[in-house]
């Protein structure tokens, strides 16, 4: 057996020469810290990074954002709750189908209306909501009004992705 014994004296000024060399590079790395160093000059076109937001755009905007948003969080509770019904054991098999029926068709409802919503700003309209039921369709379309012409081509791309007929598509203008 091997015993290695340590002098009390010698750990002390071991531990002693460590703690002064940490000091010594605290020190040093404060001192480079602290020096002054050259100024950076950045210079800044204010005219052509400024942009100009018109308040009018900001709200007709938060309109569309709100109706998106209210829209998700409302879909979002109801899938909640089929999800619940769907995994729950102690509800019937038929009720468990049930939910999971509904669960596909909501699923499937706001995959259309994410796509008519391309579609219809595919069209040239610089925001839509469409919102989607069993029987209807409301699109509500950002501009001032529409001509019938431009009514028809969004009752046509609605029709195309949905089965409802053109008299079920709901067409609003929010300027």
């Amino acid at each position: 057996m091997i015993y290695y014994v340590c002098e009390p004296k010698r750990i002390l000024k071991t531990g002693l020469i460590f703690v002064l060399v940490l000091a010594g590079c605290w020190l040093l790395l404060k001192f480079y810290l602290m020096q002054e160093q050259p100024p950076v000059n950045v210079e800044v076109d204010v005219q052509q990074s400024a942009k100009t937001y018109d308040l009018n755009d900001v709200k007709k905007q938060e309109f569309f954002v709100d109706c998106r948003l209210t829209r998700d969080r409302i879909r979002s509770q109801q899938m909640e709750v089929l999800k619940e019904i769907a995994a729950n054991t102690a509800s019937s098999s038929e009720t468990r189908d049930q939910a999971q029926q509904e669960l596909m068709r909501l699923t499937e409802r706001s995959t259309m209306e994410a796509e008519l919503e391309k579609l219809v700003m595919a069209l040239g309209f610089k925001d839509a909501v469409v919102l989607l039921q069993d029987t209807v369709a409301n699109v509500i379309i950002q501009q001032g009004s529409l001509t019938d012409s431009e009514k028809d081509q969004i009752r046509d791309v609605v029709v195309r992705v949905t089965d409802l007929q053109a008299d079920d598509v709901l067409i609003t203008c929010k300027p």
